[in-house]
């Protein structure tokens, strides 16, 4: 399965890492180019090497490009509910309509976000282990 994980700061980081471990290609999308390719050398230098992998990181700072080809988007912003209302408006533009749409930072109701979504059915809400503890 194809993730994209919008946001390469440390909850992102961290949800790449377990799916790439997990078997997934992952695309980790940023705003900034040197804070996502920074993002990606962490990641590296965190798997092992005989998994694989590290062959399936790819970044971006194109929503578009993250996202596209995605079964789930993992939203990681630590940001208000109507960012996030907007953020989830914006990509799902380009999404399938059965791609998830997820929200792994603690910001509020993921009811709440997902209103910003035309199917608010797509979102829910995960949790993730911090690999990094």
């Amino acid at each position: 399965m194809y993730v994209a994980v919008l946001g390469a700061g440390r909850l992102g980081r961290a949800v790449a890492q377990v799916c790439a471990v997990a078997g997934h290609d992952i695309s980790l999308h940023g705003d900034e180019a040197n804070v996502v390719m920074d993002g990606i050398d962490a990641i590296e230098g965190r798997l092992p090497d005989d998994t694989g992998a590290v062959d399936r990181l790819s970044g971006t700072t194109g929503l578009e490009a993250a996202v596209a080809d995605a079964g789930v988007v993992v939203e990681t912003a630590t940001t208000g509910t109507a960012t996030l209302q907007a953020n989830f408006a914006e990509l799902e533009a380009f999404v399938d309509r059965e791609t998830l749409v997820t929200l792994a930072a603690d910001s509020g109701p993921v009811t709440a976000a997902a209103a910003g979504l035309r199917h608010p059915d797509r979102a829910i809400g995960l949790r993730f282990r911090d690999p990094l503890n």
